[in-house]
């Protein structure tokens, strides 16, 4: 199955974990970015992570409609969204 992660914070790192120790097909991964004042900071650490599955990860605030192109040129069976706050 193809998986786009949607993610981020503690949730998101905690899935991102998950998906690569099963040896998921990653397409993709959109990592949310925090702010400068949060703490603990995990959206590194998730890159890292799925890094290891997909060449295609950005770190990012917000997903915007310019990224539906991108989305489906992706073609992912399922999408996982988790600690996504924007």
């Amino acid at each position: 199955m193809r998986i786009l992660f949607i993610g981020g914070l503690y949730r998101g790192w905690r899935l991102a974990q998950r998906l690569v120790g099963r040896g998921e097909e990653l397409v993709g991964a959109f990592v949310y970015e925090e702010d400068p004042h949060e703490s603990p900071k995990y959206s590194d650490q998730i890159v890292d992570v799925l890094s290891a599955r997909t060449s295609d990860v950005q770190k990012s605030r917000r997903i915007k409609c310019e990224a539906i192109p991108q989305i489906r040129r992706l073609a992912p069976d399922v999408i996982f969204c988790l600690g996504w706050r924007t």
